[in-house]
C-alpha cells in the first residue's frame, strides 16, 4: 500500500529526532482542490505474494527467455497468497520487508494515517 511508504517515512524520520512529532502528516487542506473526491487512507492491509509450486517444477528450454508458446498462462496457475504480518513469511523464499506491513496500533494511533488521500479514477 501507499500508506506504508508514509509510514516508513514518518517512522524513520521521527526515529533521529528529539521530538517523535518531528516529521507529521499534515492535513489536506479542504479548500485546495474543491470537488476533487477522495478517500481517507487505510490504517490495516494484508500483503500478498504470488505463489504456484508448478512454476518452479517447469522449465525453459534453452535459449528462451519467456514461457511464451509453452501452453503456460502465469495468471491461470498463480495464486496469491496473504500474509497478515511479517513473522508469516519466514519460511517464504521471496524477499519481503517489515515496512511493508502496517505499522503497530500505538504507532498508528501517533502517525495517522488517515490524513492520506486516495485519489481514485472513478471518482474524479
Amino acid at each position: 500500500e501507499d500508506e506504508a511508504v508514509v509510514a516508513s517515512v514518518l517512522s524513520w524520520g521521527n526515529r533521529f529526532a528529539d521530538d517523535n512529532d518531528a516529521v507529521e502528516l499534515l492535513d489536506w487542506p479542504d479548500d485546495s482542490l474543491p470537488g476533487l473526491k477522495f478517500c481517507p487512507g487505510v490504517e490495516t492491509w494484508r500483503v500478498a505474494d504470488y505463489v504456484d509450486s508448478s512454476i518452479s517444477k517447469m522449465t525453459m528450454r534453452e535459449g528462451e527467455d519467456s514461457f511464451e508458446g509453452s501452453g503456460f498462462d502465469l495468471d491461470e496457475k498463480a495464486k496469491l497468497t496473504w500474509y497478515d504480518s511479517f513473522e508469516d513469511t519466514k519460511n517464504v523464499v521471496n524477499t519481503f520487508s517489515p515496512t511493508m506491513w502496517p505499522p503497530t496500533e500505538d504507532d498508528r494511533n501517533n502517525i495517522n494515517l488517515k490524513k492520506c488521500r486516495r485519489l481514485l479514477p472513478g471518482d474524479n
